[in-house]
């Protein structure tokens, strides 16, 4: 990371408003898997590319306005976004000399895994759930995952 903690932190906090504003519009069903999409995908970018920035804590602060945001039970999204956070932290050092089919596979993991906690929670909680669109996320993750993080990577740099 080339640039100054505090431009970092200001391009952290920017992103992750926006992509709270992407996940509380109103989207159209048939294209409501993109809902939480962008949230998802920006925890894991800070979390491989700044984890002395954004961290667990950070992760924790984001699931519970993300929880706020959807009224949602406290907990519900930064449980499994504190434990996806916490592996991917502990990955970052790695990350960069894992090849584009490792780096994918990862992030399909993990989505996959955050996928199945919320499930899971969910379930625990008896809060109706539909299965097709919280797995057809694990699929758009994966699908958008290296356009976001090519522009990013991209803001980093400068």
């Amino acid at each position: 990371m080339k640039q100054h903690p505090f431009k970092m932190r200001l391009l952290i906090y920017i992103s992750l408003f926006l992509t709270m504003v992407l996940a509380i519009l109103p989207w159209p069903k048939h294209i409501g898997a993109w809902q939480s999409v962008w949230l998802i995908i920006m925890v894991f970018y800070w979390s491989l590319n700044a984890p002395q920035i954004f961290s667990v804590g950070s992760a924790f602060i984001v699931g519970l306005l993300l929880d706020s945001l959807f009224g949602s039970p406290l907990g519900l999204h930064a449980i499994p976004l504190v434990m996806m956070c916490y592996i991917l932290c502990k990955i970052a050092p790695h990350f960069r000399f894992f090849s584009h089919v490792q780096k994918l596979t990862l992030i399909t993991l993990l989505t996959a895994s955050y996928v199945l906690l919320i499930t899971l929670l969910q379930n625990l909680l008896n809060i109706a759930i539909s299965s097709i669109f919280a797995w057809l996320l694990v699929v758009v993750t994966t699908l958008a995952w290296w356009p976001i993080s090519a522009c990013f990577s991209g803001f980093i740099k400068k």
